[in-house]
């Protein structure tokens, strides 16, 4: 069987944005280790704050993205963070219980999320051995009442790449509309769909809360067929996006040195945990993003400690109910300390802390 049916699986991703607060915090992705000059004024913003966005600051600020990244701004949407407009779009594709959705097993479960609350049915494609998405299990997954595929690139929460070449292939084979996130793409090294001709059925999302560090402004943006873009824009509501996100975004994009320099440390930090984890001799993903999993099944009361010792990390449940664990890359002195309670649990638990 290539696929799992939702009723017989945990959510084995948690919500990581709705969780209490710990001191240590490893499980947020969206860290900024690059600071913003100081001198930076949004002049004009309290100004702004009592009126809707305006129509003209929004095309001027879809000519900014157009020039950024080589797009028509045409067929760019903007919304309240890519995860706002993948809820805006699988509300509009799913109008019916029979309808389906088709990700890999490993995945960004907000896209379950949504469908699950419209009653519609959610396919799990199984992974290939190594942990990679496997295009040929998505394709079996996929039938008559499959309205989307859902991906993220590279893959949350195995930070894994998909080849862009794989991704148009599959879209071009299927009637589905393919999803795809590509909220931590400029950490991977890898082309971005957004640099190829799409076929119309491809729906790229973007995201301001990685790269640029711009979580809390709740924007991003998705690449979309013209005619998509008009169908959207009749179904969602209107004004859900406001003058401020998109002045702080405005003045990020006009920075990319900042941006680049984010990027540099964030992947720096990546290096560091990833050969701290192999002195420690824990297994891991190879990620091509800023969060890296553990891929060896972790003793549970390991977590429980972290957590009461006021570590938090996201915790990934297997295909065969292991306990994984993500981690999101943040400052060198977290990043240090977490290193170090490691080792102190990798010492008093010894052969105990992974679990067979």
């Amino acid at each position: 069987m290539e696929h799992y049916l939702i009723s017989k699986k945990e959510n084995f991703l948690k919500d990581y944005s709705l969780h209490e607060k710990y001191k240590y915090d490893l499980s947020i992705s969206g860290k900024m280790l690059a600071k913003y000059p100081r001198s930076l004024r949004f002049g004009g913003l309290l100004g702004k704050l009592d009126c809707y966005l305006d129509k003209d600051e929004e095309d001027k600020f879809l000519g900014v993205l157009e020039k950024r990244y080589s797009i028509n701004k045409n067929n760019i949407i903007l919304g309240p963070g890519a995860n706002g407009i993948l809820q805006n779009i699988i509300k509009m594709l799913f109008v019916g219980p029979k309808l389906n959705l088709v990700t890999p097993f490993y995945t960004f479960h907000q896209a379950v999320y949504g469908v699950n609350s419209l009653g519609c049915e959610v396919r799990y494609a199984k992974m290939e051995e190594d942990f990679n998405v496997s295009i040929n299990h998505i394709l079996k997954s996929v039938n008559d009442n499959t309205k989307m595929i859902f991906l993220c690139n590279p893959n949350n929460p195995t930070g894994l790449v998909i080849k862009p070449e794989e991704i148009i292939a599959l879209a071009k084979s299927v009637k589905a509309y393919v999803v795809v996130s590509e909220a931590s793409i400029e950490f991977s090294n890898t082309k971005s769909l957004l640099e190829y001709k799409l076929p119309s059925n491809i729906i790229v999302l973007r995201s301001f809360s990685k790269d640029f560090g711009l979580a809390g402004i709740r924007l991003g943006f998705a690449y979309a067929s013209s005619s998509f873009k008009t169908q959207y824009l009749k179904h969602t509501p209107t004004n859900q996006v406001g003058n401020a996100s998109l002045l702080i975004a405005n003045y990020a994009l006009k920075n990319q040195k900042t941006i680049n320099k984010n990027i540099s440390r964030v992947m720096t930090e990546v290096g560091y945990l990833q050969n701290a984890l192999d002195a420690l001799d824990i297994p891991y993903l190879k990620s091509k993003s800023n969060s890296i999993m553990i891929c060896r099944n972790i003793n549970k009361e390991i977590l429980r400690v972290l957590e009461e010792q006021d570590f938090k990390v996201t915790t990934v449940i297997g295909e065969n109910d292991e306990l994984f664990i993500r981690i999101a890359v943040q400052s060198r002195k977290i990043n240090k300390l977490f290193i170090k309670k490691l080792k102190q649990l990798k010492e008093v638990y010894n052969e105990n802390f992974f679990s067979n």
